[in-house]
């Protein structure tokens, strides 16, 4: 599923992704088409006899839940962390589908994320269910935050900055991140209470800064644009009213809410690029790729930050690390399968062409024949009626031979050159 989110065939015929013509030959020489799509079908994350039916997300808890308590034992993140929501596309069948026009997808589940600012690493996610008992959750954002951040280990909870956008902003989340030694900044809705009026206001002098101090918060207002309602920020990571000496005079605290807001929106960028994800008419299953994509985001920060001079300097680093992972995780299985006997054709066409050896009593030529023509023809030891449509060819006189008049796997020798010889 990797290799296939890598050549962004996710989408593709599942025929045609075994068609070692067509495709990598690695699916071919993992598993068999049939197994795979039993593996898709049958999949299941629970037993549905002790599954609690209160549970919204009885169907895939059990694994989500140990997904999520291992992101943050591997990983110490930097200073700055943030807290942002994630779509993940799907149109099925499910009671908490969320509906997000600001998104691309608009429809989808809806995960709330806390990750590193700097490395892209998922510290902590969780989906969001709906309502419980048909009942409006009150405080709903800063509920979403705290349980984020109590999953992180105590000595990484202190010392770091939240930044989070206008939806979770709020004076009590402030406050509770405050008594676990965490700062943390955001923009205002002009709608908040706490806010004070003048602070609302529109001004006639442009890139003019007011600044409001109430104990440990800063609260900052930032007319940027003419005839617009003005920038208003929360923040308990600055003190002072410090402005940049430029022609709009940025506030530093908008600067640095500007250089750590994203964090999440290039995890999602990242996962839309290279997913694993495939049509399914099953949420849990989107669920499960979606714990993929996370997962090969993460190890590819942990492989970097031990071996920091790996492709320095490439565009293509994401790319190449998922390729080589997909092909890491099927080496241990390809060398078994390699060494079995009684191999399918086409499998040990697969293997052969990935490098892998085979058993001697598999191998009756040292030559290895992987060039295929490019277009289908028909097999010349064929009868007209049926005539089968080939890319194989003999080794020895050139002309396409399909399977049934065709001997030796390594190397195509059709059966009167076989004669001959």
């Amino acid at each position: 599923m990797i290799q296939s989110g890598v050549h962004r065939s996710n989408h593709e015929l599942l025929n045609d992704l075994w068609d070692i013509s067509r495709s990598c030959p690695l699916y071919r020489a993992t598993m068999s088409l049939q197994r795979f799509k039993h593996l898709l079908q049958f999949i299941r994350f629970d037993d549905t006899q002790t599954r609690d039916k209160s549970d919204r997300l009885g169907p895939i808890r059990y694994i989500f839940d140990i997904f999520t308590k291992q992101l943050s034992k591997y990983y110490v993140p930097g200073e700055n962390l943030t807290v942002d929501e994630q779509l993940v596309p799907f149109r099925g069948r499910c009671c908490f589908v969320q509906y997000m026009p600001s998104k691309p997808a608009k429809y989808g589940l809806k995960f709330w994320v806390l990750s590193d600012v700097d490395s892209r690493y998922v510290l902590s996610i969780d989906l969001y269910t709906g309502k419980k008992d048909n009942n409006i959750q009150k405080n709903l954002a800063t509920g979403v935050v705290l349980k984020l951040v109590d999953r992180l280990p105590k000595n990484v909870k202190q010392g770091r900055c939240i930044t989070f956008d206008r939806y979770f902003t709020d004076i009590k989340l402030f406050e509770a991140l405050l008594d676990r030694k965490m700062t943390s900044i955001g923009v205002v809705e002009h709608r908040r209470s706490f806010l004070p009026d003048e602070l609302k206001l529109c001004r006639k002098n442009l890139y003019s800064s007011w600044f409001y101090f109430l104990g440990q918060y800063m609260i900052l207002s930032y007319q940027a644009k003419e005839k617009k309602k003005p920038i208003i920020i929360l923040s308990s990571s600055h003190n002072q009213p410090e402005v940049f000496d430029d022609d709009k005079k940025l506030p530093c605290a908008i600067h640095d809410y500007n250089q750590t807001k994203y964090g999440v929106d290039v995890i999602d960028q990242c996962i839309g690029n290279y997913t694993v994800r495939r049509i399914n008419r099953r949420w849990p299953m989107y669920v499960f790729f979606n714990m993929i994509d996370i997962a090969a985001i993460n190890s590819m920060t942990i492989w970097l930050c031990h071996n920091s001079d790996w492709n320095n300097g490439r565009t293509n680093t994401r790319r190449v690390f998922l390729s080589q992972l997909s092909i890491a995780l099927t080496d241990e299985r390809n060398q078994r399968h390699s060494q079995q006997s009684r191999l399918k054709p086409k499998v040990k066409l697969a293997l052969l062409s990935l490098g892998y050896k085979l058993r001697s009593e598999n191998v009756e030529n040292s030559k290895v024949n992987v060039y295929l023509n490019p277009s289908k023809k028909r097999c010349y030891l064929c009868p007209s009626k049926p005539g089968r449509k080939v890319r194989q060819f003999c080794y020895d006189c050139g002309n396409n031979v399909c399977l049934s008049h065709s001997t030796r796997i390594t190397t195509v020798t059709c059966q009167r050159c076989q004669e001959k010889n």
